[in-house]
């Protein structure tokens, strides 16, 4: 549970449905990884009773796997008095 006032960083990477491979960071494991629309992330953040702050899209680096990044910041609501 986060304390009244207090903030979410989040970053995850865009798509729909899961990712699943045999190898992570050049090693033999298996891996699965779920992917999220923005929409999604920031849609169960307002029905957690945060407010998003910032939320935006990254394209991906050339060098790096081509999915596009999310990032949302959020906030709990501050105490009362």
């Amino acid at each position: 549970m986060l304390r009244p006032g207090g903030r979410v960083l989040l970053s995850a990477h865009e798509g729909v449905g899961t990712i699943e491979r045999d190898e992570f960071l050049g090693k033999p494991v298996p891996f699965v990884a779920t992917l999220f629309t923005l929409d999604e992330i920031e849609g169960v953040l307002r029905k957690l009773g945060l407010t998003i702050r910032r939320a935006e899209r990254r394209a991906p680096y050339p060098t790096k796997h081509p999915t596009t990044r999310l990032y949302v910041e959020a906030t709990t609501p501050p105490t009362n008095g």
